[in-house]
């Protein structure tokens, strides 16, 4: 089983419903810290126009196979090089999409990783960029929740 591929495609379905977002996610990427990205448009639609393209925001995917779907929230651990990385490119939005064994049920978190946060987290570095940080991701909505995605945009820009 690719959890990989199954949860990007999970993760790029439930984009495409937001009718703001386009989301370019490959699997089995060889990005270092990235799987691709998403472009935010101003204007809902299934065909976007250029002069409608607010940014592009790089995202990250991870697919693990976790019987538990139910919670709202779940920490999750990335390497401070990954979140050094992020503050690079002025920040990631950060998938984790745990699916059962027959991928019959799913729950997509999210976490976006501006870099104000980014920079609070790395206060904790200590000088080896193998160590991790627990972040906390939330449920990615699944259905089309424009306030929210809005909300998100503007933390973005």
């Amino acid at each position: 089983m690719d959890s990989e591929k199954i949860a990007t495609n999970h993760v790029e379905l439930a984009i495409s419903k937001t009718g703001h977002l386009v989301s370019h996610i490959n699997s089995n990427d060889k990005e270092p810290s990235w799987d691709g990205d998403v472009e935010v448009y101003k204007k809902s639609g299934h065909v976007h126009a250029k002069a409608d393209l607010i940014l592009k925001v790089p995202v990250q995917v991870k697919g693990h196979i976790k019987p538990n779907l139910k919670k709202k929230s779940i920490k999750y651990s990335i390497q401070y090089s990954d979140l050094r990385n992020y503050l690079y490119v002025g920040g990631t939005i950060f998938f984790v999409v745990y699916f059962d064994k027959e991928d019959e049920h799913y729950t997509i978190y999210y976490v976006g990783l501006l870099p104000f946060d980014l920079k609070k987290m790395l206060k904790d570095y200590k000088g080896d960029f193998s160590k991790c940080k627990s972040i906390e991701l939330k449920v990615f909505p699944t259905k089309k929740k424009i306030s929210m995605i809005s909300s998100l945009i503007s933390r973005i820009t």
